[in-house]
C-alpha cells in the first residue's frame, strides 16, 4: 500500500530512549538493525538486533509483570512484523507490543571492543538484566553495585536526602533482594 512506501518506525532502547527508522514494505530486522547502527553510529552492531518487547498493560498488568522480549528473525519484514505486533487480540489481551533494540549476546570478545556506543549499550543492556535479577548476586557485591550506580547517578549530594536515597537505593537494587532486609544492613 502507499502508506509504505516509506514509513517511519520507532526502535526503542533498554533506557527508553528511542530513534526513528524509514522503513518499507521490503525492509527486514536486518536492514533496520543496519540502518540503526548507521543513524546512532554504531559500528559494531554484529550482536545486536531488535526485539519485540511486550508489557502488560491495564487490568492484566501486576507491579511484579516483567516485559517479555522475543527476538526477531534477521530475515523478517518488519511491515510483517508491526502488523503483526498490532493484532487486536493483544489490544484485548492486554498487550502492547514496541520495537527494542538490544544484544542477541554478550560474548567474551566484546571486552576488547572500545567503542563509546557499544559500551554505553552493552552497560545499558547489563544494567537492565541485573536490576531485573537475571545475574546471580551475593549481597554484598550487591550492596557495592548499587552505591556504584547512586554515586554515578547522583554524585554525593544524595546523601544528606534519606527520602532521595531511599529511594535510589530501591531503584538500583535488583528485584529478587529483600529490600528490608537489605537496608537494614546499611
Amino acid at each position: 500500500s502507499a502508506i509504505w512506501q516509506n514509513a517511519h518506525v520507532i526502535v526503542f532502547f533498554l533506557d527508553e530512549t528511542f530513534e526513528e527508522i524509514s522503513c518499507d514494505l521490503t525492509t527486514t530486522v536486518s536492514e533496520a538493525m543496519k540502518q540503526l547502527a548507521d543513524i546512532i553510529k554504531l559500528q559494531n552492531y554484529s550482536t545486536f538486533t531488535l526485539f519485540e518487547c511486550r508489557k502488560m498493560v491495564g487490568a492484566r498488568a501486576t507491579e511484579d509483570s516483567v516485559d517479555e522480549h522475543i527476538m526477531l528473525d534477521d530475515n523478517k519484514y518488519i511491515a510483517d512484523v508491526l502488523f503483526d505486533m498490532k493484532n487486536p487480540k493483544n489490544a484485548r489481551d492486554g498487550i502492547q507490543s514496541k520495537l527494542l533494540v538490544k544484544k542477541r549476546m554478550f560474548r567474551e570478545t566484546d571486552e576488547a571492543i572500545t567503542e563509546p556506543q557499544f559500551i554505553n549499550l552493552s552497560y545499558i543492556q547489563a544494567q537492565y538484566d541485573y536490576l531485573l535479577g537475571n545475574f546471580p548476586f551475593v549481597q554484598e557485591d550487591t550492596a557495592q553495585l548499587c552505591a556504584l550506580q547512586i554515586q554515578a547517578e547522583y554524585g554525593t549530594s544524595i546523601l544528606n536526602n534519606e527520602e532521595e536515597l531511599s529511594n535510589a537505593v530501591i531503584k538500583y537494587i535488583p528485584k529478587q533482594v529483600n529490600e528490608p532486609f537489605f537496608l537494614t544492613d546499611m
